[in-house]
């Protein structure tokens, strides 16, 4: 994967970012890259630019982007303050998106008998809030 033509790689270690409320009143909706997350992690000098989405964070370190997990507690902030409501100040835990070889495990499905497979749950799509990563993220 790449963004406007930089390589994406997973994180290697967690990264805590501390919210201000600097950042907040700064921060600006449905915009991955200057919301009230992605100000703290440039802010903080962890990088370049940061991209904060509802599931993945892509944070710009040199000629690269490394790829993060967007916390539960901050996509659960990202819909309130897309949606009008403040960022709740706070330090915030980001841990490292697995990578490939762990989410392809040996039990994919592929290879159950049909009665063991499992139907999907329909999901819930959230709306009125930023574009899902897939979609704004530039390929080159």
């Amino acid at each position: 994967m790449k963004i406007n033509g930089l390589n994406v790689v997973d994180a290697k270690r967690p990264m805590k970012i501390k919210i201000t409320h600097n950042d907040v009143l700064r921060g600006k909706t449905k915009a991955p890259d200057a919301c009230a997350a992605a100000r703290a992690w440039v802010r903080q000098g962890n990088c370049t630019e940061a991209r904060v989405h509802l599931s993945r964070t892509y944070i710009k370190r040199g000629n690269r982007y490394e790829r993060y997990l967007t916390p539960l507690s901050v996509r659960t902030e990202i819909v309130a303050f897309d949606r009008g409501a403040e960022f709740a100040e706070g330090e915030y835990r980001f841990m490292p998106s697995p990578t490939v070889a762990s989410r392809s495990g040996s039990d994919t499905g592929r290879n159950k008998p049909r009665h063991q497979k499992k139907r999907r749950k329909a999901y819930h799509v959230v709306s009125g809030v930023r574009p899902h990563a897939m979609l704004d993220t530039h390929t080159g």
